[in-house]
Order: C-alpha cells, then sequence, then structure tokens
C-alpha cells in the first residue's frame, strides 16, 4: 500500500513570486512542468531554480511533491525537510514531509506529524496508509473513512478501505464501501482489482485474472496488478509468465518488494540463477522484514557454489529473526560442509534450543503454529547442505554406526541443573517415552530417576508400571518371532519382522542388527535398506542428530538404487529433506512420490503440508482436498485444512475443518486452540471462550499437541494399503 500510495497526489503549479520572474527561472520552471522530459532533467531543472530562488517554500513542496511522484519518497522528505528550515510553519511542506516519512517507512513518526496537521482528505488518506503499515486495521479503517467523507478524489482510497474490512472481516462496512465504490467511481480500475481479489480468496482464478487484466485494459501503468497476475501464474508453475509479469510490475513500481522475491523465485525455478541473484539481493533490501527473501537468495547462492555468501545471508537473517531456528540450522549445514564442525556444533545446539523455546513438534513436515506462539511464517526456500550419497561399496549394505547409550529425549546434563528441576526433567523424559509406547526410552529414562521425593509421587508409580508393561509387551510380541528364527534362521522375512518389533518399543539399535542380518541374506532386496533408513531416522528425530538423518538418507537412496519404484524411500527422503530444511529437493522427492502412488493420501497430505511451508498455499489446499477426498477419516488431514483456511481467512470452512478434525480425534488439543481465534473472528466469543478451556483440558490431560504425521505416513502397512 505504501508504494501505491506514493503516486497518488498530484503535482501542484507553481506559485508566483518576485524571485520567479526573470527567463532564467521560468526557463527552469517551463522544463520542470513539462512531463515530456526525462524526469532527472525535471528534477535537475526543479534544484536549480531553488538555487536561484531559496527563500521560495513553494518551491520546495513542489520539488518534494515531484520526488514523490517519481517515487523517490527519501529525496521527497530531504527537500521537504530543507524547504522546513527555511519556513518552519508552512502548513504544506509540514504536510508533504509527513507524507514523506509515511511512504519512506518512517511510519510511527508519520502518524504524530500528520496527527499535528488541520484535518483534510489527503491527511486523513495518508493516516489511513500509515496506520496500514502499523496493522492497525480499525484505525486504518477509520482514516481512510475520513478521507472519503472529506472528498478524497482518487478512488484507490475505497480499494484501500475494502482492504481494512476485509483484514477487520467487517462484511457489512464491506459491502456499504463496495456499493458507494460502485456509485461513485464505476470504471475505476481499482474496481477490478477488488473483484480480482475477491475472486482470489475463493480460489477462482480464472476469474481473478480476467479482472485484473480488464483493469490493465483500463490503465496499463496500474501498480499491484502486474504482481497479481504473477502470483497467480507462479501458483499454476508458469514461471516463465510469472517472470514476465514480475518484471513488468517492477518497471511500474520499483519500490515494490515481493515482485523482486517472485521474479527471483521464478527465475531460480527456470534454472537462470544468475539472473535470478541480483534480483533476489534487492527482494532482501526491498523486502527485509520477511524471511522468504533471504532464504531464496541464500539457495541461489548455494547453487552457485557461493558458500560465503549463503552464509552472510543466512547470518544476516539469523541476526534480523533471532527466534527462527531454521536459520541457525542451515547455516550448521552449510559450516559443515566448509570443514567447520565445532561452529556448525554451536548453530545446531543453538538451533535445537530455538525449536525447545518455540515448543514446535518436531516430527516431519508439521507446520501448525504451536499453541501460545504467534505464527511467524513457516520456513521456506531453504538452503540445502551439500548431498549425501551412499558410497558406491554400501549399494546393497546398510550404514550401521549408531550408540547403544542414546538417552531419552532432550538428553540432560545433571551438573548444570538445580536437583530438582532435573528429576523433574527426568521425570517429563519419562512421561514422554511412556506416552510414545518406546519400551527402550522409557527403560533408560526410569533408570535416570533415583529422587527419592520424585518416586513417592503417585504419577511415578502409574509410569513404571506401564513402563515394565511396555516391556512385558515387548517380550510378549517378540517370543514368537524368536521362535520362528531358530527354527529358520536363513529366512530374512523373520528378521525383518524382528527388527520392526524392536523399533516398535524403542530399541533401534537392535533392530538395525536384525536388518543387516536380513540384508546379507537377501542382498538384492530394497527392504532391509529402507528399514535400516527407518530405524536410522527415528533415532535422528530422537536425539536430533544431522549424522543420523544423514545415514538415513544413505540407505533411503541405496533401497531406491535396487528398485527405483520404491515408494517409501522415495517419501521418505523427502521427509528427511523437509525436517532440515532443504524445501526444494523435498519438493521433487514428494512430488515424485505422489506421482509413483496417487491413491496414497498420507503422501497428498504431507505433500500439502511442505508447499503450505513454502508459501505455496494454493497448491498445498489442493492436495490437502484429495488427502481428505481418499482418506475422509483422518483427523490430521482435517486439522490442517482448518489451520491453513484459517490461514488464508477463510473462517467458516477452517471452522468446520477444525470440528471435524476434533470429532475424528477429541484430544487433538491444537484443534481447539485454532479454533478459539476461528471463532472470535467468527463473532462467537462464547464458543471461542468453550474451546480454550477445552484446549486447556484436554493438555492437562496429555493431549496431543499436533498428531505425529509419522505414525501412519511411515508405516509400511498403512503405506502399501491406506484403507485398510
Amino acid at each position: 500500500m505504501l508504494a501505491i500510495a506514493g503516486g497518488l497526489c498530484p503535482l501542484h503549479s507553481w506559485a508566483t513570486a518576485p524571485c520567479g520572474e526573470g527567463a532564467e527561472v521560468q526557463a527552469l520552471l517551463r522544463q520542470g512542468n513539462d512531463a515530456q522530459l526525462p524526469a532527472l532533467n525535471r528534477e535537475r531543472a526543479y534544484e536549480r531554480a531553488i538555487q536561484l530562488c531559496p527563500d521560495r517554500s513553494d518551491l520546495y513542496h513542489s520539488l518534494s511533491d515531484f520526488l514523490r511522484q517519481q517515487r523517490d519518497f527519501k529525496g521527497s522528505e530531504r527537500w521537504s525537510q530543507r524547504g522546513l528550515r527555511i519556513a518552519p510553519d508552512d502548513p504544506q511542506l509540514k504536510q508533504d514531509h509527513a507524507i514523506a516519512l509515511v511512504l519512506s517507512g518512517r511510519t510511527a513518526e508519520s502518524v504524530s506529524a500528520l496527527s499535528q496537521l488541520p484535518r483534510s482528505a489527503t491527511v486523513e488518506f495518508y493516516l489511513g496508509v500509515a496506520y496500514d503499515a502499523l496493522q492497525n486495521h480499525k484505525a486504518a479503517q477509520q482514516a481512510f473513512s475520513r478521507a472519503v467523507d472529506l472528498g478524497y478524489e482518487d478512488s484507490y482510497v475505497f480499494f484501500a478501505l475494502i482492504e481494512q474490512d476485509r483484514a477487520l472481516h467487517d462484511k457489512e462496512a464491506g459491502l456499504r464501501d463496495f456499493q458507494n465504490f460502485d456509485q461513485r467511481f464505476p470504471d475505476s480500475p481499482w474496481l477490478n482489482i477488488v473483484l480480482g481479489d475477491a475472486y482470489m480468496t475463493k480460489y477462482e482464478d480464472a476469474s481473478a485474472e480476467s479482472e485484473y487484466k480488464k483493469a490493465l485494459e483500463k490503465n496499463p501503468e496500474l501498480a499491484g496488478a502486474h504482481f497479481r497476475l504473477g502470483f497467480l501464474a507462479f501458483g499454476r508453475a508458469d514461471y516463465a509468465a510469472a517472470a514476465d509479469e514480475c518484471r513488468k510490475e517492477i518497471d511500474l513500481n520499483p519500490a515494490f518488494g515481493e515482485p523482486f522475491l517472485y521474479l527471483g523465485l521464478s527465475l531460480r525455478r527456470l534454472g537462470k540463477n544468475d539472473e535470478a541473484l541480483p534480483v533476489l539481493k534487492k527482494a532482501v533490501a526491498l523486502y527485509p522484514d520477511s524471511p522468504l527473501p533471504y532464504r531464496a537468495l541464500a539457495v541461489v547462492q548455494i547453487n552457485k557454489h557461493d558458500t560465503k555468501g549463503a552464509l552472510e545471508t543466512l547470518r544476516v537473517a539469523k541476526q534480523r529473526f533471532p527466534t527462527e531456528p531454521a536459520f541457525a540450522v542451515q547455516i550448521a549445514a552449510l559450516l559443515k560442509q566448509m570443514g567447520r564442525p565445532e561452529e556448525a556444533d554451536e548453530e545446531v545446539a543453538l538451533a535445537e534450543s530455538l525449536r525447545r523455546k518455540k515448543r514446535t513438534p518436531s516430527h516431519l513436515l508439521s507446520s501448525a503454529t504451536p499453541p501460545g506462539q504467534n505464527d511467524e511464517g513457516h520456513p521456506t526456500a531453504a538452503s540445502p547442505p551439500a548431498q549425501v550419497d551412499a558410497p558406491d561399496n554400501q549399494v546393497a549394505q546398510p550404514t550401521v554406526q549408531a550408540n547403544r547409550n542414546d538417552g531419552p529425549p532432550d538428553g540432560r546434563n545433571a551438573d548444570t541443573r538445580d536437583p530438582a528441576a532435573e528429576s523433574k526433567a527426568l521425570l517429563a523424559d519419562l512421561r514422554l517415552c511412556v506416552a510414545r509406547e518406546n519400551a527402550a526410552c522409557a527403560t533408560a529414562a526410569l533408570a535416570a530417576i533415583h529422587d527419592p521425593a520424585i518416586e513417592q509421587e503417585p504419577e511415578y508409580a502409574s509410569l513404571k508400571a506401564r513402563t515394565l508393561a511396555l516391556e512385558q509387551q515387548e517380550a510378549n510380541a517378540l517370543a514368537p518371532v524368536q521362535s520362528a528364527i531358530q527354527a529358520n534362521p536363513a529366512q530374512p522375512s523373520y528378521l525383518i519382522k524382528q527388527g520392526r518389533i524392536y523399533e516398535k518399543f524403542g530399541d533401534y539399535v537392535g533392530a538395525i542388527e536384525c536388518f543387516l542380518k536380513a540384508a546379507q541374506l537377501e542382498p538384492e532386496s530394497p527392504e532391509p535398506l529402507y528399514f535400516t533408513g527407518m530405524s536410522f531416522f527415528l533415532m535422528a528425530e530422537r536425539v536430533h542428530s544431522p549424522e543420523y538423518f544423514n545415514r538415513a538418507e544413505q540407505n533411503f537412496k541405496a533401497a531406491l538404487q535396487l528398485s527405483p519404484e520404491h515408494d517409501r524411500a522415495e517419501f521418505m527422503l523427502g521427509v528427511v529433506a523437509a525436517m532440515q530444511s532443504r524445501l526444494n529437493e523435498a519438493q521433487t522427492y514428494l512430488q515424485k512420490t505422489v506421482q509413483m502412488k496417487p491413491s496414497n493420501p498420507h503422501y497428498h497430505l504431507q505433500y500439502g503440508i511442505l508447499l503450505r511451508r513454502m508459501e505455496e498455499k494454493r497448491g498445498a489446499l489442493d492436495e490437502m482436498l484429495l488427502a481428505e477426498k481418499l482418506a475422509p477419516s483422518y483427523a490430521l488431514t482435517h486439522f490442517e485444512l482448518g489451520s491453513l483456511y484459517e490461514e488464508l481467512g477463510d473462517y467458516p470452512q477452517a471452522r468446520r475443518q477444525l470440528e471435524r478434525a476434533i470429532d475424528l480425534n477429541p484430544q487433538l488439543s491444537a484443534a481447539y486452540y485454532h479454533l478459539r481465534g476461528v471463532y472470535l473472528h467468527l463473532g462467537l466469543p462464547g464458543e471461542s471462550k468453550k474451546a480454550f478451556d477445552q484446549f486447556n483440558l484436554v493438555k492437562a490431560h496429555d493431549g496431543e499437541e499436533v498428531p505425529d504425521p509419522a505414525a501412519l505416513a511411515i508405516s509400511s502397512a498403512d503405506i502399501e494399503d491406506p484403507q485398510r
């Protein structure tokens, strides 16, 4: 809005004053007013006129006004400030300066400056622009309404007002303002933009595109229309068309950062990294408050083997977004690639610390915002570290170097903690292990507790009993398969079954040993390699080990070398890449997976979650809706759809999906949390309070924050037969 608003005030005519009566000054005035001359010539003419008549305040106003028309907002501010030095009470220069503050991004200062000016349509309009930039939509709505009432004569004010109505979900005001807009400016191209945006929110892209093109037919230089067309083209993967539209937008609106971002993304996807690099650098400069340009730029720098440049980009991003763990993870990958393992380990530790602070579930691709946290935007376009390929001599052999001494989740150092806090932390570990039905993890956590006070607590006794029950369940499950192995030790399927039992109860090293033996008996089968990769993956997730992720990846690739159509291995490569924020690689893997097995709803869901993280929300919605169609009774699909609809502002659909998720899984605490906000947007404060109370109740009883997508998506039984 700031970039568009800059061109809305008409240039003012020169005032007549004695100093301007000379022939040279008059000639300069004519040059300054000559729209046929290049902008630089006109600017120089204004500057020369001021040199000749430095005490004329109206000249400073006219130059400031001209520079604003040219979108040189800092120049506009500079010349208005100079004018105020000679005429500090000049109301026009005060207004010029306040508007320049708005448009140059100094919005908080501009609100103060504008509020001190006499009320006028122009002042109210720019107050609205400032409040919009500050995300104070109510104040912006009121200011734009006053501008309309005072007769602001540019139709853009109605577009800006309706944008505030939409942000506030004020349907009554939106309808009223649209009707007034249609009556006062029926031929305005901004009316087509409003209609196009409405179609876009309903995913009626063809109708939206038609309206944007109509707007450009009415005004070929309309700011924002080409970008919207480019955004639609990008969403349907027509990157050449997206790049063309973004270039046209940049020509019209060079101060607008998002066209540079999407032009850079389009060029990168077209394989034109050399062209993308300077464009994305410009996107970072113009759009610094979004993490997306930094990630996209780093990807291009890595693709061009500029690891130092990528490292610098990511470090700047990490400083600007200090609570975002993805940047530390990406920096760690680069440092490791550059042979600086100690620094890499520090970044890994920082990333893990940030993850814990944010309480973000670490499993798979889940993009849901954890309860109690603001959604800072999902990690997108992350920097991929060096690709890890299985060595040639390991094509048919699992990679195994696991540590049997891996402790329970979030291994803690007792020497650095208060003893009472350490005991409570260990009890929390035990609770988590038991909840996951991980016998090996629970046994290790139970053995680590030596605090008599904790051992006297009723919860400890309950958790101990459940741990012993898990151990017994594991023994009971192993007994028949161990008997089968004794009877026929050369049967690899028995070893795989034994390994999967070990894996289920958390003994990943024991599982890997079984899969190794199976691989030796059946060297041409991909299954032992796949299940070895799964065990390493689960260990990596448990102890947050990049090395285990690498070993998992090597084994999945080895399985695919033996069986290129092994969809589960392809899927898990996508999962590993996504967890390491190598999102472009992940997209390639998961896209291939859904092509291999289009009937698998979990593949479509995970692909949709990934696309959402990459800000490709239309594609994400399509994949999630297909997952819903294939498996309508899976709670996670409805939860993800609900949170996506909430993000898109479609609150009735969000409500329907989240309520369905709760019907299917009443222990899904995150769904109640999201419903709280959805009900508020729908004007249902009573329902909102009930949802939040239920959220707290379910959380108190160890309800799930977000169900683990791995539970179904990586289970071979479910993947082979999703309808079982």
